[in-house]
This record gives structure tokens, sequence and C-alpha cells, in this order.
């Protein structure tokens, strides 16, 4: 999917991966209310190249439609 800067319109570079600093792990996102929920996705991010603007994003969405 091409994504782009909402600040600058540039071609965001995607599929970066997201880790917190001092930790060997990267970010979930899961569905709230539900403590053993299905729908989880790892965090993924984009960066522009010319103004740093960074989007978080899942590659599999439709997850979090499900009930």
């Amino acid at each position: 999917m091409n994504r782009f800067c909402t600040q600058c319109n540039t071609r965001l570079v995607e599929d970066c991966e997201v880790h917190v600093k001092g930790a060997m792990y990267g970010l979930k996102i899961k569905k709230p209310g539900r403590f053993f929920s299905k729908a989880s996705a790892e965090a993924k991010a984009a960066v522009c190249p010319k103004c740093g603007l960074v989007q978080l994003y899942i590659d599999q969405p439709n997850a979090f439609l499900k009930t």
C-alpha cells in the first residue's frame, strides 16, 4: 500500500520495525476490552524521509472488525 505523509505529501518508507528502547520487543496492538482477545497485531511504522513524520500501522486491520 502506498502511504503518503499528511504533512508534506511525500511517499512514506514502509515496513519499518518498532522497538522499545532497552527492550527486545516491539509494540503489539490489541483490541480493547478483551483480556484474551484474538485480535492483535504487531505495529509497523512508516517514516517520511523528508520531514520525519512517523505513522504506525498494522498489516491486517480486518482482524479488529470481528467480535
